[in-house]
């Protein structure tokens, strides 16, 4: 990054409140705040994304995502049919 340049945008990552806390305490442990660790952290990811490791956590975070999306999907399916909603059986 050049100095002086503004960091005009901003992203949002969703995340587990565990691991929030973690990034918390680790980036308090190295006197920076969280913030700053994530944007170290994810240019690090960045910078590795060949690594078989950073490959493995990738998948793994895709398929917990594919899990949560599947089952709000059937939680939502399930309530429009089977829910408040649903017409009464006799």
């Amino acid at each position: 990054m050049v100095a002086g340049k503004e960091l005009s945008v901003s992203q949002s990552v969703p995340m587990r409140p565990e691991d929030r806390q973690r990034l918390r305490v680790l980036a308090a442990e190295n006197g920076v705040g969280p913030g700053l660790l994530g944007r170290a952290l994810i240019k690090a990811g960045i910078d590795m994304l060949d690594d078989p490791r950073v490959q493995a956590r990738l998948t793994g975070e895709i398929e917990a995502e594919q899990a949560r999306q599947s089952a709000a999907g059937q939680a939502a399916m399930k309530a429009r049919w089977h829910g408040a909603d649903a017409p009464a059986q006799e």
